[in-house]
């Protein structure tokens, strides 16, 4: 599923990034999570999945889209920060972890999230690494 929602990501917006912006992209939501769960939840000892990856790849789009386009991406923006609030307070949304088979790491969406925050905030700032590009 995690596979399905990544293609289906860089279907949509693969003329957003480079494929060097998706493998750092990439690269970086999972060091993030990885600290985020060894710093602040070293009471999880395993994590298995893709899904926080997919949280940085939504906020990194959505921050690409109102850059480019204003409105366009607050939409998305808005959904995921609901979403993750939904998830820190109430835990995984309901049937999710029936859906999927197993536990939901939610605090994993909360570090991708982040992660990609902190990917989009380097790379509006230099403008070597990050250029606008159609949306």
């Amino acid at each position: 599923m995690n596979m399905s929602g990544l293609v289906l990501l860089n279907v949509l917006f693969k003329n957003i990034f480079s494929p060097l912006q998706w493998f750092a992209l990439i690269l970086v939501s999972m060091l993030g999570i990885d600290l985020g769960l060894i710093i602040f939840n070293p009471e999880i000892a395993w994590y298995v999945g893709f899904s926080g990856v997919l949280h940085g790849i939504i906020a990194v789009v959505s921050l690409m889209l109102i850059l480019n386009h204003g409105v366009k991406g607050a939409g998305m923006l808005i959904l995921l920060l609901f979403k993750l609030i939904w998830e820190q307070l109430s835990g995984p949304l309901p049937g999710t972890e029936d859906w999927t088979g197993g536990a939901v790491i939610t605090e994993a969406h909360l570090y991708g999230a982040i992660s990609g925050g902190i990917f989009f905030i380097f790379g509006a700032v230099s403008s070597s690494i990050w250029e606008k590009r159609p949306g």
